[in-house]
């Protein structure tokens, strides 16, 4: 954790999820720089557009993890019979070859244990399918992820020298720390404006991020404190 030296001013920052449970370990960085504008100047001269992936985002932004696990919904029905095919088959070991109801049991465990295999088939098929559906998005946001990045690495050479310029202009330095167990950080800076940059995955789609820069205006008269929650970052795909 980082704090204030002598002649630097404490940002606070205390990160949580919207219930109020704390995120500890989230990584911020405070830049003399908006990075996000940096960027945008340096896509706006780029010699390619950015590439578009509008569907597909609509797409990733609304796939949902399932509130029931859907394979288990898939195997109960198949456990079910597959433990009454267990049971006749233990009754039938048990029965007398040359019993009277013996040849009417076994036809039972035979046209049971043929629903068994029968019902196997089905809910292995709809795995298949239940999982195919969710790789193929997987799939489709890694193609599309990857040529962002073939685009970013040449629209966004020049960042590294930029950043150092507006870092030297600025006359300060970059700050990083990470939230501690409650969720609380603190960074000590200079006075000025500052951006606080933080990025963390959404547990709710694997898809997604939640993403802060956070502008603040820092003095040397009293510690500012900063909220990080998902009211206030921006989720977006985590490319």
């Amino acid at each position: 954790m980082t704090t204030g030296c002598d002649g630097e001013t404490e940002i606070l920052v205390r990160a949580a999820w919207e219930d109020g449970r704390p995120v500890p370990e989230l990584d911020i960085t405070a830049l003399p720089f908006d990075p996000d504008r940096l960027l945008d100047s340096l896509a706006a001269i780029a010699p390619n557009p950015r590439p578009s992936f509008t569907e597909l985002e609509q797409e990733l932004r609304a796939y949902a993890r399932p509130t029931d696990d859907p394979y288990e919904e898939l195997n109960r029905p198949w456990r079910a019979l597959r433990d009454s095919v267990v049971a006749l088959s233990d009754s039938l070991f048990a029965t007398d070859r040359e019993a009277p109801h013996y040849a009417a049991m076994y036809e039972r465990f035979r046209r049971s244990y043929a629903r068994l295999a029968d019902r196997a088939a089905e809910r292995d098929a709809a795995m298949r399918q239940l999982g195919a559906s969710d790789l193929g998005l997987a799939r489709r946001a890694q193609a599309a992820a990857d040529s962002l990045r073939r685009w970013e690495y040449e629209a966004y050479e020049g960042y590294a020298d930029a950043a150092a310029a507006a870092i030297a202009h600025a006359g300060a330095r970059v700050v990083e720390t990470s939230t501690d167990g409650e969720g609380r950080a603190v960074l000590g800076v200079e006075p000025g404006r500052w951006w606080l940059v933080a990025r963390l995955p959404d547990p709710d789609n694997p898809f997604l991020e939640y993403y802060w820069s956070v502008a603040v205006t820092v003095t040397r008269l009293v510690p500012v404190r900063i909220p990080m929650d998902p009211g206030t970052g921006e989720r977006r795909w985590q490319h």
